[in-house]
């Protein structure tokens, strides 16, 4: 009988033996935030979920977790022949290492978030634990890399040390944005029209094809308009240096004909704090920290965002609320994105809503949404 216990118990240590020996290799794997992957030692396998690619230099992207504390873990990660673009939310596999004195995650296997149409974008986290985000594909020429180390080059610097102007094609609204002066636009899209005792206070634009790039227009003369024209615009550009929003103040304004209006841009909160693009000023993530903003900038452009009332107010004879979805986005005062109703009665009555509008901003505080018009 001890005979056959020792047998048994030699066995088993046969069979753990490889996988002791595995183990001082690689360590097992762990499943957390950036913060929590930095952590672990050389060889550990990491898994991620959701974070959000800031940049991509040379062999690697730098992520953080897709809602990250201020200032954010940011972790290199080693693309070896994964490719993926800024901006970006993915799940990550691969083994913690070190390079010179950075921590560093060498992939394994990527997957990218998509919309349902396939597309790449950051996703509106956070979800619940449950959820599962049903629309995610491999990355390209994702296939699962030898388990042998490469030999990995050096880390860049999280930023390029140079990068080039903006620049945008005439008759764009971006280029309008960019270069002051006399704007000559046509073929635009108009987004969202606003009223006020019974004349065209004010519209937006966009363009039609690609979307996005949108702009305040302020006519001298009201003109009848409604979502869905195609106009074509003369006057000059107003930089949003004192009132916080460029716009035109449009001399002329002629509709040349109309389409069906795209739908709106989604876009968590976060996302609606971009950097400084031409005549239009950066918007920041917190009042308090103006070197926090930066990517593209989303004043003028229609877009739906999420997230449960956090405040309600009344300003100016309109609506306002305050929308947070988890994604950090202050004010001195208040968590979330502003929310203006041009409309009163059009004001939330639930918690949890979605809402539509154009992005505007006012007061150097926070970033308005208008209510659109339909």
């Amino acid at each position: 009988m001890t005979r056959i216990c020792l047998g048994v118990v030699l066995a088993v240590l046969l069979l753990l033996l490889p996988v002791a020996l595995f183990a001082s290799v690689e360590q097992s794997q762990t499943t957390g935030c950036v913060c929590n992957a930095i952590a672990q030692p050389n060889g550990t396998i990491v898994n991620l979920s959701a974070v959000f690619v800031d940049n991509v230099i040379g062999d690697y992207a730098f992520v953080r977790d897709i809602f990250s504390t201020s200032p954010p873990c940011i972790l290199p990660v080693y693309l070896k022949t994964f490719i993926v673009k800024n901006g970006w939310t993915l799940n990550i596999t691969g083994k913690m290492a070190t390079v010179g004195s950075y921590r560093v995650l060498v992939a394994r296997q990527i997957s990218v978030y998509t919309d349902v149409d396939g597309k790449e974008f950051c996703v509106p986290f956070p979800f619940r634990a449950e959820d599962k985000w049903p629309y995610i594909k491999d990355a390209e020429t994702a296939v699962s890399t030898a388990d042998a180390d490469p030999t990995l080059p050096p880390v860049p610097e999280s930023e390029p040390v140079e990068s080039e102007p903006l620049a945008a094609s005439p008759g764009t609204v971006a280029y309008v944005k960019l270069n002051s002066g006399e704007v000559d636009l046509t073929g635009k899209l108009v987004t969202a029209v606003y009223y006020v005792n019974g004349s065209v206070s004010f519209f937006y634009i966009q363009e039609p094809v690609t979307g996005g790039n949108g702009i305040k227009v302020v006519p001298q003369v009201s003109v009848p308009l409604e979502p869905g024209n195609i106009v074509t615009i003369d006057g000059s550009l107003i930089s949003g240096e004192s009132s916080g929003e460029a716009y035109i103040y449009a001399a002329s304004v002629k509709c040349t004909g109309s389409m069906k209006r795209p739908g709106p841009a989604g876009m968590i909160s976060r996302s609606a704090a971009g950097g400084e693009f031409g005549e239009q000023p950066a918007l920041y993530m917190h009042t308090s920290d103006q070197t926090a903003s930066g990517g593209l900038n989303p004043v003028g452009t229609r877009v739906r965002v999420w997230g449960s009332v956090t405040n309600t107010t009344t300003e100016n004879g309109h609506a306002a609320c305050w929308i947070d979805d988890g994604s950090g986005l202050t004010t001195a005062s208040n968590t979330g994105l502003k929310v203006v109703y041009w409309n009163p009665n059009d004001a939330p009555s639930g918690q949890t809503y979605i809402q539509g509008g154009n992005c505007d901003r006012r007061y150097f505080e926070r970033i308005l949404c208008r209510q659109l018009i339909s």
